[in-house]
């Protein structure tokens, strides 16, 4: 069974490595720069089961001083909102619906904060799965934009009323 929980400190070394595996899908980090982050971030998650962390996904709300081009996007576009910063599974528990019920908890915690749950998916270089992922869960397109040659995003925003 899989089972959500809080992060913990001790997870920091695991998380970076499936982080970093997971490039170019999120920005790669080393222990203090992903630790620096999570200081942003008010649901910060592990799925695992039976004690094996699978996933994580790292949520953040508006209005923080996080430096990301597609965070601050989202602030300009929403008032309010909860942003998936990452959203990772690892290889061998893809298919297993880590991910799906990370961004289930994501939704639900959207909902009790009475906001949009806000998120991105690469176009440059595309994520074809992610973005099938995302329109499947109710997701819709909220924004497009090329930061840079060979770097653009779609940004989704769910809405939870």
């Amino acid at each position: 069974m899989i089972k959500i929980r809080k992060y913990d400190s001790r997870d920091l070394d695991w998380l970076v490595e499936l982080n970093n595996a997971c490039v170019p899908s999120v920005d790669p980090h080393t222990a203090k720069t992903l630790a620096e982050n999570i200081k942003f971030c008010s649901h910060a998650l592990i799925a695992d089961r039976y004690g094996v962390p699978l996933g994580a996904v790292m949520l953040i709300r508006e209005g923080t001083d996080y430096g990301s081009k597609n965070y601050a996007w989202h602030n300009d576009h929403n008032d309010q909102h909860l942003y998936v910063d990452r959203i990772i599974v690892s290889e061998d528990a893809r298919g297993l619906g880590v991910g799906r019920k990370l961004y289930n908890y994501a939704i639900l915690a959207a909902q009790a904060d009475n906001v949009p749950l806000t998120a991105e998916v690469n176009t440059q270089p595309n994520n074809p799965q992610s973005h099938a992922f995302h329109e499947a869960l109710g997701f819709d397109t909220a924004g497009e934009i090329e930061h840079e040659p060979g770097y653009a995003v779609r940004f989704y925003r769910h809405s939870t009323k």
